[in-house]
């Protein structure tokens, strides 16, 4: 009689016993995941705020005009001389700054790099509901090979150029004490009638969209 009651006793203890480690195992889960929730939450809402307040996706520069001053082939036909200033204009939309941290461009005719801006293009502050232009210039000489050259020789014939300006923007949008940097590659595409004895020709962009690469 007394062992059956012993054994009774534990049989009752060991379902008591693990009764209770499994709630210590459901109760660390559950306190690990109140952890992770109060550590996480406050972030991803952040993160979720910040995106729907600056939109980044939806972020483009937008060409307001041109002028070239000069496109031609020199040195025997075998580089190409320009002069190309543009405005470009870049739009904060929202309640809160944007910080540029760097700006770049460079001019391309054909797929060919024909240089930089002369000079170099600095990071900003950009207070919110603000339109800033930029004011790239490039002008130079530069080498290029045969097919180049066929293929401005075949434009000017033709009437009418077309040149390519790439912009690199690295961008830092804050909200609250959390930061986040983007970089961007735009191309803004650029056409003009052909320049003659000097007389520069325009591109009238009037906000004309530089698409993201």
């Amino acid at each position: 009689m007394a062992e059956g009651k012993k054994s009774m006793f534990q049989s009752v203890k060991g379902i008591f016993l693990g009764a209770y480690k499994r709630y210590r195992s459901c109760f660390k889960c559950l306190t690990f995941a109140w952890g992770c929730a109060q550590m996480w939450t406050p972030i991803s809402l952040t993160f979720l705020i910040y995106w729907l307040v600056y939109r980044p996706d939806q972020f483009h520069p937008h060409t307001e005009s041109a002028v070239l001053a000069v496109l031609d082939l020199t040195n025997n036909a075998s580089a190409i001389q320009y002069d190309l200033a543009v405005d470009l204009s870049v739009r904060n939309s929202h309640r809160l700054p944007i910080r540029y941290l760097d700006v770049a461009a460079s001019v391309f005719y054909n797929g060919t790099r024909l240089g930089p801006t002369d000079d170099p293009l600095h990071g900003f502050v950009q207070k919110p509901k603000n339109i800033t232009v930029l004011h790239p210039a490039f002008h130079g000489v530069v080498n290029v090979d045969s097919d180049v050259v066929a293929q401005l020789q075949r434009e000017r014939a033709e009437g009418t150029v077309h040149l390519r300006v790439t912009v690199s923007l690295t961008v830092m949008y804050k909200v609250w004490s959390v930061k986040d940097v983007f970089f961007y590659k735009y191309d803004c595409w650029l056409w003009f009638t052909t320049p003659h004895n000097g007389k520069p020709t325009h591109f009238h962009g009037n906000g004309t969209v530089c698409w993201r690469v």
